[in-house]
């Protein structure tokens, strides 16, 4: 989105990391292109297919992580709990298995606090999807089945790098 340095989530528990050259916030386009929502949507309905198939809802992690996971329930008629802080809202019966949903991935907090409300409202967190993990590392997100459709370090960065070095 912008260049600079920025410092992130995953820095306080990375330290050493080198700030980030830029600052990358999906919700604007996401939001302001359908077709790119839905296609994000549909490719990540792609990857996580076989785990989808076996859950009973899908949910999203406030706020960029919802707007996809209403397009996955939308095209694969699941239902949908959503998240509100720690809370959960819908139908939510014991041992649901839930498929959630991120936009950005940085330092994987979001998602912890994401999963653990929906285990505290019973649910059994079975997949998690996200448009772009930015971790060092790819993201290992507490033991669920993780997929995302761009890792920062293998995608964006070589690119942004690429074009920031062809910027006069």
């Amino acid at each position: 989105r912008s260049s600079g340095n920025w410092r992130l989530s995953l820095h306080r528990e990375h330290p050493a990391l080198d700030l980030s050259p830029c600052y990358i916030d999906l919700k604007p386009s996401l939001l302001a292109n359908p077709g790119l929502l839905a296609l994000a949507a549909d490719l990540l309905v792609e990857q996580l297919r076989s785990v989808i198939e076996s859950a009973d809802q899908i949910s999203g992690v406030p706020l960029g992580g919802k707007i996809i996971a209403i397009i996955v329930a939308y095209r694969t008629s699941k239902p949908m709990v959503f998240l509100a802080g720690r809370e959960t809202e819908g139908v939510l019966s014991p041992d649901d298995q839930v498929v959630l949903f991120e936009d950005v991935v940085t330092a994987g907090g979001s998602v912890r606090r994401s999963v653990e409300a929906l285990r505290g409202g019973g649910a059994r967190v079975i997949g998690i999807g996200s448009v772009l993990d930015r971790g060092p590392e790819k993201s290992r997100l507490v033991g669920i089945p993780y997929a995302s459709l761009f890792y920062f370090q293998e995608t964006v960065l070589p690119f942004f790098l690429r074009e920031k070095l062809a910027d006069p």
